[in-house]
């Protein structure tokens, strides 16, 4: 290679020095300068840091001996194995070359596969551009990616020389899609530099959803959105589903991708420690520890599973379905932690010393008081801060202030003790960041919870919820004829079996005081087979002592 980094800059080696401490621009790795008669300079990995990942890296020749069989043919022991096709991905910026505030990069690459043996040569149409001639002698030690147009249809192989080996042509020979410029496009998000497509989803699962900005496509409110940067006309954003299945959530996926979810087998957990987020990568932050528990829930019954942790892996039997619990120990603390449940690999955990305190994603609402001066704040899940919405109620207190962090979504829902739909106000999630709601919403919010007359329901979720029933509301003078209780039966029945069971403003005919109910009653008209019976029930109410006066 002729570029190299020192001290976070590129250098070439012109200005190089030797024995000075380089690293590769690719994979990072350290690198040194090599200077002689026979080659031009040139940076070199040092042994044992190079990897076949790193497009900077060429093995030696003593390295590529014992790719190579004893017999001299040049094909590798691993001939017989099926040749896979042309793929693309994705690759996020190194997050070292991130500023602050900015969102991340992403790109699209074209990966070509490993050849077993080295002769011949192809040329790559990777979309605008020229087009890449690629020798298999590059590729006998690993498969090679290759940036890729974000606009291009479709990607292929437009010329093969006449030695390439025949599985291998036929291998790399098929076109394959480029992004589709209709519907998302959705690649996973694994640990791995490349972020492979996918063809089916699975809950629980974290992906990277890609589309284009005049697809007209608006993500559905139970995603939670990381946004990268726009490349072009393509957005891009990673997100995870929830772990319980969405139905809401399943068919607007299906739409806009035009893939199906698979059957979840398990639901996997980190119990302990607490997770503290989850960067683009996928990878989930946790704090620096040395035991692990797991949450596990199991579909297929009667499983022995091996949790695989490093180089480390131990088998572990779940006996039936339901939840079952693993613990992990290790006798020094975990410096990255990437689990595998049976085949399936769990996000990569890093543990990380900058988390000193874990701080749990909650509702907070402050309350400042009538009778004293002071502001006191809380989250929505304590017992305290129930007590307080109480408060509100009585009129003891207000709420000041609701924040809440950009992934959660609540509500607000009011009704009167005789209505039977509910008004809602809804507090919205937000990318850009924790929210705080403004004053037209907060004194709404406290004028609501102080009408005692109404039951209110402050809900978010798994994060808090206060529920007060309405209260009643006593008048202050009875009625003075009021229809006896065996008469009030009686029209109650026919109204019900005349299938009339609300008022014209939709109050249940049981919570109708005696004036409506009999208004109610006179203005119905029923069916000929219960006309004596209303004939009865009217010649009732005027006569009884408990009839209303009639004009």
């Amino acid at each position: 290679m002729e570029y190299a980094r020192e001290r976070g800059k590129l250098i070439t080696t012109r200005d190089a020095f030797p024995h000075r401490y380089y690293s590769c621009p690719t994979c990072s790795k350290e690198v040194f300068l090599r200077r002689g008669k026979k080659y031009v300079n040139h940076f070199a990995h040092r042994s044992g840091y190079g990897r076949p990942e790193c497009e900077n890296f060429h093995p030696s020749d003593n390295l590529r001996k014992t790719w190579v069989r004893q017999d001299g043919s040049g094909s590798s022991d691993e001939s017989a194995r099926p040749i896979q096709p042309l793929a693309i991905s994705i690759e996020l910026e190194p997050e070292v070359s991130v500023r602050r505030k900015q969102l991340r990069q992403w790109g699209l690459r074209l990966t070509v596969p490993k050849a077993d043996e080295g002769h011949g040569k192809f040329t790559l149409d990777c979309g605008r551009g020229p087009k890449r001639t690629i020798a298999l002698s590059s590729l006998i030690f690993g498969a090679q990616t290759y940036q890729a147009d974000v606009e291009a249809e479709d990607f292929r192989v437009v010329w093969i020389s006449p030695d390439v080996p025949a599985n291998y042509k036929a291998a790399i020979e098929a076109k394959i899609r480029g992004l589709d410029h209709d519907v998302i496009n959705i690649f996973a998000a694994t640990s791995q530099k490349y972020k492979p497509r996918v063809d089916r989803l699975a809950w629980g699962n974290s992906y990277y959803f890609v589309w284009r900005r005049d697809a007209h496509i608006t993500l559905h409110s139970h995603l939670t959105v990381n946004p990268l940067a726009a490349r072009e006309q393509w957005n891009c954003i990673f997100t995870s589903l929830p772990d319980d299945e969405d139905l809401d959530l399943k068919e607007w996926l299906e739409e806009s991708s035009g893939l199906q979810l698979a059957p979840q087998r398990r639901i996997v957990g980190v119990v302990f420690p607490p997770t503290c987020g989850q960067d683009v990568n996928g990878r989930l932050n946790i704090p620096r520890t040395s035991q692990m528990i797991l949450g596990i829930q199991l579909t297929d019954a009667d499983r022995d599973e091996a949790v695989k942790v490093g180089d480390e892996t131990s088998t572990v039997s779940f006996e039936g379905r339901g939840r079952h619990f693993a613990q992990i120990s290790s006798d020094a603390t975990f410096k990255s932690l990437q689990l595998f449940i049976g085949d399936a690999p769990l996000p990569l955990m890093i543990p990380t010393e900058r988390i000193t305190q874990v701080e749990w994603p909650e509702v907070r609402l402050s309350f400042r008081f009538e009778q004293r001066n002071g502001q006191m704040t809380l989250g929505l899940h304590t017992a305290a801060c129930i007590e307080l919405l109480r408060g509100v109620r009585g009129g003891e207190c207000i709420v000041a202030s609701c924040e809440y962090p950009s992934v959660i979504s609540g509500m607000l829902k009011w009704r009167r003790a005789d209505d039977i739909e509910w008004q809602s106000l809804e507090f919205k999630p937000s990318s850009e960041g924790p929210e705080s709601d403004d004053s037209a919403k907060l004194a709404m919010l406290n004028d609501i919870l102080r009408q005692r007359q109404l039951e209110v329901i402050l809900s978010f979720g798994r994060f808090g919820e206060f529920n007060v029933p309405a209260e009643l509301v006593t008048q202050s003078q009875p009625p003075e004829t009021p229809i006896p209780v065996f008469l009030r039966q009686r029209l109650l029945w026919l109204l019900k079996t005349a299938q009339i069971y609300c008022d014209k403003r939709k109050i249940p005919v049981d919570r109708l005081d005696d004036e409506h109910l009999e208004s109610l009653f006179r203005s119905v008209q029923v069916s000929p087979d219960l006309a004596p019976q209303k004939r009865w029930l009217t010649a009732s109410l005027n006569t009884s002592q408990g009839g209303l006066p009639r004009d």
